[in-house]
């Protein structure tokens, strides 16, 4: 791992193509922000950042101001589990005070929440509503056979249910949203949402 005035980096190198499949770097700035707001951290992927079709997987916080600060980020050649367990191990590695994180926020990404339950098995996580709703309703797309109408309805059903603000709105959603799928506990769109 190079470091230069707190300033950290690793590239991994795949020994067969001799092409670097994870870049992960950290700013001494970046570590800074990360021991000032270290309770809560979002994590997130964005796809094809460049020509190569790079993946940018990146953790940020939010600082005083309410604004979202960049504090890890690594660019990897596929959006592996392995390659997430690398950007992870080495954010540990530089951070000693990973241990105060006491949240994660993700979007819909199961393989990361998968790694990063797994390394960091003390802290829940979060689903930012946006992407979950998203992801639902291309669900309710691929999944319903009903007509353009019935999928709009299911779509206003599931948004209402994650947006839900108490116990009783959300018992009251789910009832509405499974009335929708004509009761049946078995559709795979309803499945699909009790599982995730």
């Amino acid at each position: 791992m190079g470091q230069e005035q707190g300033n950290s980096a690793k590239i991994f190198v795949d020994e067969v193509s001799e092409v670097a499949h994870v870049v992960i770097f950290q700013s001494a700035r970046m570590k800074r922000l990360l021991r000032a707001f270290q309770e809560v951290v979002l994590v997130d992927t964005t796809h094809d950042t460049n020509a190569n079709k790079y993946n940018l997987f990146s953790f940020a916080v939010t600082d005083f101001f309410g604004k979202g600060q960049y504090v890890l980020h690594a660019l990897g050649k596929a959006e592996t589990k392995a390659n997430l367990r690398l950007a992870i191990d080495v954010f540990k590695d530089c951070n000693p005070t990973w241990k105060n994180i006491r949240v994660f926020i993700t979007d819909k990404a199961l393989h990361e929440k998968a790694v990063l339950a797994e390394k960091f098995p003390d802290a829940c996580q979060l689903l930012c509503v946006y992407p979950v709703i998203t992801w639902l309703e291309r669900r309710v797309s691929q999944l319903s056979t009903g007509s353009a109408q019935d999928k709009d309805k299911l779509k206003a059903a599931i948004s209402s249910l994650v947006m839900s603000s108490s116990e009783t709105e959300y018992t009251e959603g789910k009832t509405y949203f499974l009335r929708l799928l004509g009761g049946n506990e078995d559709h795979e769109l309803y499945r699909t949402f009790k599982a995730n």
